[in-house]
């Protein structure tokens, strides 16, 4: 009779033990899915990237500093790179956006945070609300924060997006500042 009981627990703990393979099995396929997923997604990010990176040229920001000054002026070439640096600085804050909504990385709010440091000198310039309004994103928290910014710089002329941007230029340029 000890016999068979213990055959029992054998068998039981035999069991117990397939059980558990089975489902630890189960669980490194799922992390196995969900590491291929985001590589994926960071390739097709990356991809994206190169592509509007080689849209917007080796130095776009004669074409940012003519949208802002001269935007009539604009040649065809010069708009086409002010697609690819819009469209660039998208694919940046959506890449955070993800990446914010999908692990601990960033702090609460963060992909906000950069989001309007990238759409405040796009939104800041009429060619850039233009661009904003028939290519922009449409993930509708971007559009909602997009459109926030647009309200921050409603009424901003050229003048003082240029003000803001060489305010910048002036803060990396200061005295002990590395060119």
């Amino acid at each position: 009779m000890r016999s068979d009981w213990s055959k029992g627990v054998f068998q039981l703990l035999t069991l117990v033990s397939v059980f558990v393979g089975v489902g630890l099995v189960v669980y490194e396929l799922r992390q196995t899915q969900e590491l291929a997923r985001a590589q994926l997604t960071s390739e097709a990010f990356m991809l994206e990237a190169q592509n509007s990176s080689s849209l917007a040229g080796e130095n776009p920001s004669a074409a940012l500093a003519k949208s802002c000054l001269d935007p009539q002026g604009l040649t065809v070439t010069e708009k086409l790179q002010l697609i690819g640096l819009y469209s660039q600085a998208m694919v940046s804050l959506r890449r955070i956006k993800l990446i914010s909504e999908v692990s601990d990385v960033y702090p609460d709010g963060y992909w906000r945070q950069v989001g309007t440091g990238y759409l405040l000198p796009i939104l800041g310039v009429k060619a850039g609300r233009a661009w904003w309004e028939t290519l922009g994103p449409q993930d509708p928290e971007v559009r909602e924060l997009g459109n926030a910014v647009i309200e921050q710089v409603k009424g901003n002329s050229c003048e003082a997006t240029m003000d803001r941007w060489s305010t910048v230029i002036d803060r990396l340029t200061a005295e002990g500042q590395p060119n």
